[in-house]
């Protein structure tokens, strides 16, 4: 996977990068892929020996009329103050206002501009101090890094610069070992990872030097809690002879669709509004879609809608749909949901109403499985039979809006061939047709 091929980083762009655990490693390679000419400067410090990342570096009382011509006839220039006096070894940043007039002209000539906000003096994971970090308020996007090569060490000063303040953050103690449950404590903490970040800004993560990991899994989960809190959450390496970016999975938005607006003859009443675990249908699958990172959330209502959708009173984070084609078959709701969608929204997760007893996980390791693949297509197979729920990519949202008929997103599945997930519980297989089907699985008598 690469960066360029993600809709994430684009021309006009003025990104903060906080945190720690191979930060400017990944400013300067993220710049090699997707860009020919972009302006890196720090509201910190930066270490002398970084320069050399840079195509050029022009220091503070360097800079001549000519400098915008030197910008553009390089791929990285770095802009700083200069050296330290008393330290030889550190180039000085700029305070935030002083680096308004240098954000005006990279905006107005679409150049992106990469400003360093805080450092770390080399630590894989850092917690900021009252001053930090030192965040522009005209930034598009702040990164926040952090570097996995901490995970399942002690906490001290080896590992974490200023680890008596990770210690209040998480409530792990000196020499605890630290563990991914620490981890998030801090990423999703106002005085940790999302410190100072300005409100207009998308929030970026990267959980960096992933190749330094053996239990992959677990790290793939902390990136799916934490999505829930940033626009977007990578899992990373950089090489660092080449100083390539390799992206093990990207996070980005994805929406879910849940389709409401069958008539279910042979159900003999409205089975949005039949009954699981104490909860009708539709709230118990909405109340699921709720807890986890899918945004936005449409429902496609169409068959008794007027009482459905009293059914659905006080959701806030729920977007309700009618299709009033609903009688020409479940292709025409795909469509409308399709149609819905905001442009940022990069793949979507169908879900039928009369599958009240699908778990999270199984919701979850869709939005997993695609941030590692990026396959067109994901879907569930039990016994050879596809089954919902199913995601699909953006690159066939155009495609989706053109089917016809009752057969749904299954029309695609023979030119785009699926990824499969196969289901292990016969019970999240199921979908009800008659209260018949609905009872024998409330009494458990169900048989594979």
């Amino acid at each position: 996977m690469k960066l360029s091929e993600l809709d994430v980083f684009h021309s006009d762009d003025q990104i903060a990068w906080v945190g720690s655990g191979g930060k400017t490693s990944l400013i300067f390679s993220s710049i090699q892929e997707l860009f020919d000419t972009a302006v890196v400067t720090t509201t910190t410090h930066l270490a002398t020996s970084q320069a050399s990342l840079a195509s050029q570096h022009i220091q503070f009382h360097q800079i001549t009329d000519h400098f915008e011509e030197n910008i553009l006839s390089h791929q990285v220039t770095l802009f700083t103050g200069g050296s330290e006096e008393e330290e030889v070894d550190k180039l000085r940043g700029f305070l935030p206002n002083e680096l308004q007039n240098l954000s005006k002209y990279c905006f107005t000539n679409k150049i992106p501009l990469f400003i360093e906000a805080d450092g770390a003096r080399l630590k894989p994971i850092k917690a900021p101090a009252a001053h930090e970090p030192s965040i522009p308020d005209f930034v598009t996007k702040v990164c926040v890094v952090i570097g996995l090569e901490g995970l399942f060490k002690p906490l001290s000063e080896v590992n974490i610069h200023r680890p008596e303040l990770f210690s209040v953050i998480t409530g792990k103690l000196k020499n605890q070992v630290i563990d991914t449950e620490d981890i998030f404590k801090y990423l999703t903490s106002e005085d940790g990872g999302l410190k100072g970040i300005p409100t207009s800004s998308q929030k970026v993560l990267f959980l960096n030097q992933f190749d330094l990991i053996d239990d992959k899994d677990e790290i793939l989960v902390l990136a799916l809690r934490c999505k829930t809190f940033y626009d977007h959450v990578f899992i990373t390496s950089v090489n660092q002879d080449s100083h390539k970016l390799d992206i093990y999975a990207h996070f980005g938005k994805i929406g879910c669709i849940l389709l409401a607006a069958g008539e279910a003859k042979r159900f003999g009443f409205p089975k949005q509004l039949a009954m699981w675990e104490n909860k009708s249908f539709i709230r118990t699958i909405i109340d699921k879609l709720l807890t986890t990172s899918l945004s936005p959330i449409f429902v496609i209502l169409g068959a008794f809608s007027d009482i459905v959708y009293s059914e659905l009173h006080g959701y806030a984070n729920l977007n309700t749909l009618v299709n009033q084609d609903w009688k020409t078959g479940q292709a025409s709701s795909v469509k409308l949901g399709i149609n819905t969608l905001p442009h940022e929204v990069e793949a979507v997760i169908f879900l039928l109403v009369d599958q009240p007893q699908i778990s999270i996980e199984l919701i979850n390791n869709l939005i997993i499985s695609y941030a590692v693949s990026k396959k067109a297509i994901i879907s569930y197979r039990f016994k050879g039979s596809n089954r919902h729920p199913v995601l699909f990519s953006k690159s066939l949202f155009s495609s989706l809006s053109k089917i016809e008929g009752n057969s749904g997103g299954r029309q695609l599945f023979e030119t785009y061939p699926p990824e499969f997930i196969e289901i292990s519980d016969p019970i999240q297989s199921l979908d009800f047709d008659t209260p018949e089907e609905l009872d024998a699985i409330r009494t458990r008598k169900f048989s594979d």
